[in-house]
């Protein structure tokens, strides 16, 4: 079984290109922490991304909301990374996931610090053309381009290129 703790940014870039499903395709069991609840829950207009879908994840139990142990740990790094982040990486390491789904760099080398695997949205997008549950990836990155998520250009060309999709 694998098990993935999810943060903020890649619920919402999924939310944005109609694959929030993806999610719950690739990992067995999905986990979400209550910052990052709160953090999908804090938009409000139409930008909210991911609040829908969490909703019904979390409703149908496709989703569960962990409440991290360490909250002492989470509470003295804040300020060095989103508390979404901290709890994400705490979270994934009491539960024993496989997986911490982050995009932030600096958050994914303190999870690499503390022996937490992290995989991204354009890793999660990767894995899912390798199992056939997208046909490619170049529509869906640029989308998300397109709507200010934040990918380089450099990045963009360099996994078009891995995926023949140039």
């Amino acid at each position: 079984m694998i098990k993935a703790i999810v943060d903020t940014s890649p619920m919402i870039a999924l939310s944005i290109i109609n694959h929030f499903d993806l999610l719950l395709k690739i990992f067995d069991k999905v986990f979400i922490t209550q910052a990052v609840f709160n953090e999908i829950n804090a938009t409000s207009g139409k930008n909210r991304f991911g609040q829908k879908e969490l909703a019904e994840a979390i409703k149908t139990e496709n989703i569960s909301l962990y409440t991290v142990n360490d909250s002492i740990f989470v509470n003295k790094l804040t300020g060095k990374l989103h508390k979404g982040e901290l709890e994400t990486i705490v979270g994934a390491k009491e539960l024993n996931c496989e997986f911490a789904v982050i995009d932030e760099i600096i958050a994914r080398n303190f999870a690499a610090a503390f022996s937490v695997d992290t995989i991204g949205t354009i890793g999660i997008l990767r894995i899912a053309k390798r199992k056939a549950f997208i046909n490619e990836l170049k529509p869906l990155l640029l989308q998300l381009h397109k709507n200010k998520f934040r990918i380089s250009d450099k990045i963009l060309m360099e996994v078009l290129k891995k995926e023949n999709e140039l």
